[in-house]
């Protein structure tokens, strides 16, 4: 009968030393994906660092807005000038006809 419980005895101590590494590998097979996760987020907050915020996408907004009226205003000076140039143009043209 010694014999039968010395079997059992390293039978359980097998069994019981395969639950352990299971675990144990399982569990460090999982803080290696939270490693990576963890450098992953990291590397993305950094990235987000630089990217501009709601208040630079509004400034930026709000400075073509002003770019654009100031754009349109020197168009249509410049129409006027274009139209004075060809009345000028005009004038020339029909003295050398005459």
């Amino acid at each position: 009968m010694s014999g039968n419980l010395v079997i059992m005895v390293l039978t359980a101590a097998s069994l019981a030393l395969s639950i352990a590494n299971t675990i144990w590998v399982w569990l460090s097979r999982g803080s290696a994906k939270t490693a990576d996760h963890e450098r992953r987020l990291m590397s993305i907050e950094g990235d987000l660092k630089h990217l501009p915020n709601k208040e630079d996408v509004n400034a930026l907004r709000l400075g073509l807005s002003e770019m654009n009226g100031k754009l349109n205003t020197a168009e249509s000076e410049l129409a006027a000038v274009a139209r004075t140039v060809r009345r000028i143009e005009d004038y020339i043209v029909a003295g050398v006809k005459s």
